[in-house]
Formats: C-alpha cells, structure tokens, sequence
C-alpha cells in the first residue's frame, strides 16, 4: 500500500503490528525508547527507528499507538498536531475525564483499535442478527476466560472488557446501563466478573470475564427466539447457528457457516491504511472509544474498585515512557 506509519511502542503486541504492517508493505518508522525494542524492530522490519516523537514526523501519513493505557492520551495529545490520523490501541485510556479532555482537543481523525469488531466471525453474527433468521434478539451473551493478566499498568478490566463491549456495540449499536454485577471473588473483583447491561425492553448484554482460568476461551453467543448463533473460540474460522422448529423447540439440525481465516489484527489494519487511500473509516470511532471508557467507569465505580495499579505505576515512572 505503500503508505507510511508511525508506530509508538513496540513492545508485546506492538510487534505484531509492526509485522502485519510490513506484511502489507508498510513503511513503519518506529518510536520507543527500549534497547530491545528497537533491536526486535528492525529484525521484524521496521523503516527507522525513533527515541522520541520528532517534528520531522509530519511528513507520515499516520500513526498507531500500542503503548502502556496510561500513556494514550498524552501520547494522542503530541500527535494531534500534525493533523493526521490516529489509530490507538483499545482502551482509548483508563480515565473517564482525561477521555472527554480528548473529545475537546481532537478532530475525527482518531480510532480506537477494536479489532474484535474486524473478526470475521463477528462480521458473520452480525449478518445473521440483520438478515432476522434469529428473530427478535433476547440476548448477547460473552465469554473472555484464561488465566492472567500480564499487563504491569492497569488491571484487567481495562484489558478485557473492551473486547466485549465493543462486541457487544458492533452487533447491538449501543451499550445499555449496568443492570447487575457479580464478582467471582468478592475482594478482589478485576480476578472475575459477571456483567448484564440491559435498557427497557433492550436485548441482555452478559458478560462473563475471569483471568482464574487455566483453559482460555473467548466465545460470543447471541440469542433469537427463533434460534442462536455462536462464535465458539478467537480462532474458529466458522460459526454455528441452530434454530427452532415450527412448534418453537430447538432443532436438532446444526448448521456450520464458514468464515474467513484472515486475522482480524490484520484486517483492522488494512482498514486503516485503506482510509488512508480514502476508503472508509475504522469501526471505532472517537466517540465510541469514549463511549467503552464511560462503560467501564461506570462499572468500577459500582465495584468501588480504584485503580491502585495505576497510581502505582504513576508513581514509579521516574521518566515518561515517551
């Protein structure tokens, strides 16, 4: 595509990034201050290699943040002033107030990297809910199971639950108010959690997310009253939908819809480098990105959890990270 990105972070999962980027032939100036960052960077490709944002940097078509949460909004705050666009790693930050401070600053150029909505096992259970094989939809029901979360910046409700949210926004067009939570351990509520969030007469948006299992299992299951479809796993390149028969009980037939087994890291980077060109915009805009952090404001603050990981870290970084 030939276009030009400027990449800050390189770390974890700055790197696949960095090498679909290359894939798609990419030319990818890279920016952060690790050693072994720029060294990994190279060897996977990259154009050049930065310390720090430079103002030489205006001449890239645009950038991608994949940085720690709590650099986001500064690091969005250097970057808007060269007007381009911003691809920015979910969540859009860990801060309610900080995000609605970027509402004011930002044009419409910033998206956040929601790539769940880019799977095309998403894609597919959202044709199946619009076509109406499934009726009137009663719920959505997630699961986002494994063991750890290995981020040293913030806990892991800022680390998974924008997966299913944005799902749960891709396939529903709105996030409804909280109606209920549980916790799996009650002291200690970012170990697991149960969700609903339901509107008057709106779908169920349920959640189940716990970092205390040894099995990893990301599913998405929605609900008709003629029947449900499911994406059974992240890599399942197919889903299942079943329906009722003419008295209403489940049918015993199953059928299996193939999807494509393109990534969908990849594809939302391809989107971006296609709006790049003038194709069409990514999926998760600015608003929306808002919109996630709000969510899960809202849910922290029921669970009276405060973001003690957070302070911490603030409190350790003797130097910006960039």
């Amino acid at each position: 595509m030939n276009k030009s990105i400027g990449l800050i972070g390189c770390g974890r999962w700055g790197k696949n990034i960095l090498r679909d980027l290359c894939q798609l032939n990419t030319k990818v100036a890279v920016i952060d201050p690790s050693i072994s960052a720029q060294t990994e960077a190279i060897n996977i490709g990259a154009y050049s290699i930065h310390n720090d944002i430079m103002k030489e940097m205006n001449q890239l078509d645009g950038f991608i943040i994949s940085s720690p949460t709590i650099t986001h909004a500064e690091i969005i705050k250097k970057l808007v002033h060269f007007n381009k666009p911003i691809f920015v790693e979910k969540p859009l930050t860990c801060n309610i107030n900080t995000a609605r401070d970027l509402e004011n600053i930002c044009k419409d150029n910033i998206f956040v990297m929601d790539k769940w909505r880019y799977h095309p096992g998403i894609q597919e259970l959202s044709c199946i809910i619009n076509s109406g094989e499934l009726g009137n939809i009663q719920a959505i029901q997630t699961y986002r199971l494994g063991w750890g979360c290995f981020h040293d910046d913030v806990d892991s409700l800022w680390i998974l639950l924008p997966h299913d949210l944005s799902i749960a926004l891709h396939l529903l067009g709105n996030l409804f108010p909280v109606k209920s939570l549980s916790t799996l351990i009650e002291d200690e509520p970012s170990q697991g959690i149960s969700i609903t969030l339901q509107g008057e007469n709106t779908p169920k948006i349920i959640i189940e997310m716990s970092i205390l299992h040894p099995i990893t299992k990301r599913s998405v299951v929605v609900i008709g009253d003629q029947g449900s479809a499911q994406l059974g796993n992240a890599d399942d390149n197919f889903v299942i939908l079943c329906k009722k028969d003419v008295s209403g009980q489940p049918s015993k037939v199953i059928k299996k819809i193939e999807t494509s087994s393109i990534k969908p890291l990849f594809l939302e980077l391809q989107t971006f480098l296609q709006y790049l060109q003038g194709g069409p915009s990514p999926k998760s805009s600015l608003k929306e990105g808002i919109l996630i952090v709000e969510k899960i404001s809202e849910i922290r603050q029921r669970l009276n959890l405060k973001s003690k990981k957070i302070a911490s870290t603030l409190n350790n970084c003797k130097q910006p990270m960039f």
